[in-house]
Parts: C-alpha cells; sequence; structure tokens
C-alpha cells in the first residue's frame, strides 16, 4: 500500500468515526495533522510494517471538560458547599477505608454523631445567612478538636460526624467528645449578633457497636438522641443508650 492509499484509508476511518477535530498523527515520528476532516500536511511514509501512528485527541477541540473542571466536579460531588467539609457521600466512602485498616490493625475507632442544640430558633430569628455562617464556624471548631488524620463530615442540616480513626481507650475518646462540646458551646460573634449554642454527642465504636459505616452511623445517631433525652449539652455511648432503650 502507497503513502497517499495509506493517509486515504486513514481520513475514512476518522469521518466514519466522527473524528473531524484536530488529530496529531506522527508518522515515522513526524507530525501529519487532519483538521476539520481535511488533511492539511502529509509526509513521505516508508513501508507499511515500519509505519508507526500515534494518535493523539486534543480533548479542548473535541469538547471533553479540562482536568480543572473535572476537578470541579468531583469536588461537589464529595464535599459540602457551604462548610467544605465531607458531605455523606464521601464520608461513607473514607469511613469503609478507616474501618478496612482498623480491622487489618486490629484496632478501635470511634463515630461521634454531632447534632446542633438550639440553631434552629437562630435560622427562625436571625435569618439563614447567619445560620449558614455560623455552621462554617461550627465546622472550623470541630476541626479544630481533632487530629489531622480524624474526619469530620457534615451530614447534612445541623448534623455533624466525626472520626476518630484510632482510639486508645474510652476515656480519650470521652475527652474529644467534651472539647467538641466546650468549643461549640463557645460564644460565637457574627454580624454583631451574639449567638450561643451547643452540642449534643452519641458515641459509637468499632467494632463493638457495629462493623460497617451504616450500623456505626445509626448507632451514633440513637446514642446522639439518648443524650438529647438526657438534658442536651452532653454525650451518650452507643452502648449504654442501647442497654437503657
Amino acid at each position: 500500500m502507497g503513502s497517499a492509499a495509506l493517509f486515504n484509508a486513514l481520513f475514512v476511518v476518522f469521518f466514519l468515526c466522527g473524528l473531524t477535530h484536530i488529530v496529531d498523527i506522527v508518522v515515522l515520528w513526524r507530525p501529519v495533522y487532519v483538521e476539520q476532516g481535511l488533511l492539511k500536511a502529509v509526509t513521505a511514509a516508508a513501508s507499511l510494517p515500519a509505519l508507526i501512528i500515534l494518535i493523539r485527541l486534543v480533548p479542548k477541540a473535541i469538547g471533553l471538560p479540562s482536568s480543572a473542571q473535572m476537578a470541579e466536579v468531583s469536588r461537589e460531588a464529595n464535599f459540602d458547599p457551604l462548610t467544605d467539609l465531607p458531605n455523606r457521600r464521601h464520608l461513607i466512602h473514607k469511613l469503609e477505608r478507616i474501618i478496612e485498616k482498623a480491622s487489618e490493625e486490629r484496632r478501635q475507632l470511634a463515630v461521634l454523631f454531632v447534632d446542633l442544640d438550639h440553631f434552629k430558633p437562630v435560622n427562625d430569628t436571625l435569618g439563614h445567612q447567619i445560620g449558614d455562617r455560623l455552621l462554617v464556624e461550627v465546622a472550623v471548631r470541630l476541626k479544630s478538636c481533632v487530629r489531622g488524620s480524624d474526619v469530620v463530615a457534615r451530614l447534612g442540616g445541623d448534623e455533624f460526624l466525626v472520626v476518630l480513626e484510632a482510639v486508645s481507650s474510652p476515656e480519650s475518646t470521652a475527652m474529644v467528645a467534651d472539647n467538641i462540646i466546650t468549643a461549640i458551646g463557645l460564644p460565637y460573634t457574627i454580624e454583631d449578633q451574639q449567638i450561643e449554642i451547643g452540642a449534643s454527642i452519641g458515641v459509637a465504636v468499632f467494632p463493638g457497636d457495629g462493623t460497617d459505616p451504616d450500623t456505626l452511623i445509626q448507632q451514633a445517631d440513637k446514642a446522639m438522641y439518648a443524650a438529647k433525652a438526657n438534658g442536651r449539652g452532653g454525650f451518650s455511648n452507643a452502648t449504654a443508650a442501647g442497654a437503657s432503650l
């Protein structure tokens, strides 16, 4: 097959496949360009066995999203747009990996379900804009209470989840829960408004209270409601909460 016939054949393939945008073809390491289905330049080609062809579709030319656009889409799918914390979907994915690692290393981890106390009156009286800014500040305070290896996520509304990747004892988990309650309970000043809220926390521990994300979150959620029933502003363990039901 001569070089002209070969390039004609390539053109037909491109046309049938709808590749009518810019395509880079390297023939014997020398460039040939096809644009809008028209062959603009052809270099001499050797025999067919020696022909090396590399086709590279230019993403911009065929309308594919850029890497920056793809990163933005991924971020929107995995992070809460208000607080920039992992959302429930991303949290579940992270928690699955943390559980797998904890199981392999035969150690415990703790899930803390954090629900804000007295948040609804803030939204009702001061408006959602201030309520949103308050949630952002809560997220900052939550992150300040845990280690870099731990996870803080927003489940939605005024509900957050904290995953302590490795806990050495019930006392260490209780200390973190107390620190969170203290931090969230400190006054906030937003647009000259003095705001005070609190937090109730439910604690579930792997593997005793569950061995998968859904079970651990459900158990921590139940324990959180037990903490609210006990007067709010405190925490309750899933095992103790279950025994009291």
